[in-house]
């Protein structure tokens, strides 16, 4: 389990193919990550803009975070 932790280093497209490797059959990841409803890419609304560090890069929407850990094939989303 991670909290407001996973999206730093879970971005890496090798760490979930790495890490479930780690779990037993029908094992079980969960992680709890700020997180946006769509993607922004560079565009950072204004009234966030004020706020914006380049770390908040690492903040994705679900969608992005299922294609992102099914594309290894290794868990099921």
């Amino acid at each position: 389990m991670s909290i407001d932790a996973y999206q730093y280093f879970g971005t890496d497209d090798l760490y979930l193919g790495q890490v479930s490797s780690l779990l037993r059959p029908g094992g079980r990841i969960g992680a709890v990550v700020p997180a946006l409803f769509e993607e922004l890419g560079e565009r950072v609304p204004d009234t966030l803009k004020p706020y914006w560090e380049w770390e908040f890069c690492c903040f994705h929407g679900p969608e992005w975070w299922r294609t992102h850990w099914a594309k290894t094939g290794r868990v099921r989303v």
